[in-house]
């Protein structure tokens, strides 16, 4: 069974309303929103999702709620952009026929997308179908699983682009000398822990709030999800082999003796997030940053079969910077660099608004 649901995305809201957010079933932003029959897993991923980063989020913030209405949001100061904020729609199949389905109701195809005639429709598939990991044909297989995780990588990179050009905006006020405002100093200290940098570093904080090329997290996730089979990305909507803590509890064990457990997730989506994060912030991926950054510089966009150079530390595997670079040559991952999520969707579904 599938299902197909079109969701609003939360538009820009002050930051500073984020006090007792989670003490009662209502959420104070200024309007009122109600959560409706949501369970403790729904509450827990809506919190783990966008609520505790909430101070990030004055670009619009992309994380679905489901069962959520709302009241409008009060207005915001010129600099709080009033973009209009498309719709994703929300996909839970429990096989790939359904998958499939829902790509082909979407006019989705990446020969399109490929080619520069199509965008990537908003499609946010929530987890990995059972039965990925026994279609037996090679191709449909990995089309399945790119469609699946295309979309999501585009949509975690447009949150990041829309996050740095906030952040080039608050710079360039510092740097003309402009007094900041309360709601500037505020994002602009959050983004600095969240992404564990000084806030008084301009160019540290730009190399880490900054995009992953597409075609470096879809090697990177065939890589670690073996396209999608393995159990942890089956079971724990885990892409790209994140580790749980140290002593932690949480996440997966591996069938072996060892004691490596990996993280999981509520959904594909908090995966790809918490990759890009793990990149952008760990002092392991500092080369990665900086590469891309010279890209920047020099007025190119970040290239993943270039920057996957710099990770050699990601996993213990032989030649792991060769099977990412063979990866993205031989399934053409670097003509997906392009790709845009559509502006809006061109068919219908049950919506929630």
């Amino acid at each position: 069974m599938i299902q197909v649901e079109s969701i609003k995305r939360f538009g820009p809201r002050k930051r500073l309303a984020a006090a007792g957010l989670l003490l009662s079933g209502a959420f104070a932003l200024g309007g009122i929103l109600h959560l409706g029959g949501q369970d403790g897993a729904s509450l827990a991923r809506a919190d783990r999702v966008a609520l505790d980063r909430m101070l990030l989020e004055r670009a619009p913030l992309s994380a679905p709620f489901i069962d959520v209405s709302r009241q409008a949001l009060p207005a915001q100061t010129h600099k709080q952009r009033q973009a209009t904020v498309p719709e994703m729609d929300v996909v839970a199949a429990s096989s790939v026929a359904d998958l499939n389905d829902a790509f082909e109701r979407a006019s989705f195809e990446l020969s399109e997308v490929r080619g520069g005639t199509a965008a990537v429709p908003r499609l946010y598939v929530t987890g990995l179908p059972e039965d990925l990991h026994v279609v037996q044909e090679i191709d449909g297989r990995k089309r399945a699983f790119l469609r699946a995780v295309l979309p999501l990588v585009l949509l975690a990179n447009e949150e990041l682009r829309e996050r740095r050009q906030l952040l080039k905006e608050i710079l360039a006020l510092r740097r003309h000398g402009e007094r900041l405002s309360v709601d500037d100093r505020a994002w602009l200290d959050a983004a600095a822990e969240h992404y564990k940098a000084d806030p008084g570093d301009s160019e540290e904080l730009l190399r880490r709030i900054d995009e992953v090329p597409v075609s470096l997290a879809l090697a990177q996730a065939i890589v670690e999800s073996g396209w999608g089979t393995s159990r942890f990305a089956r079971e724990g909507n885990a892409l790209f082999g994140q580790r749980a803590g140290a002593g932690s509890a949480s996440g997966m064990a591996a069938r072996d003796a060892s004691e490596v457990r990996v993280a999981s997730f509520a959904d594909l989506m908090d995966s790809v997030r918490s990759y890009m994060h793990n990149l952008n912030t760990h002092r392991a991926y500092q080369e990665l940053r900086s590469l891309r950054a010279e890209q920047r510089d020099r007025g190119i966009a970040p290239q993943g079969y270039h920057l996957a150079g710099a990770l050699s530390r990601y996993a213990e595997v032989d030649d792991y910077i060769g099977k990412l670079r063979g990866l993205i040559k031989g399934n053409q991952l670097a003509e997906l660099e392009n790709a845009r999520l559509a502006s809006n969707q061109r068919h219908g579904g049950t919506r929630l608004r």
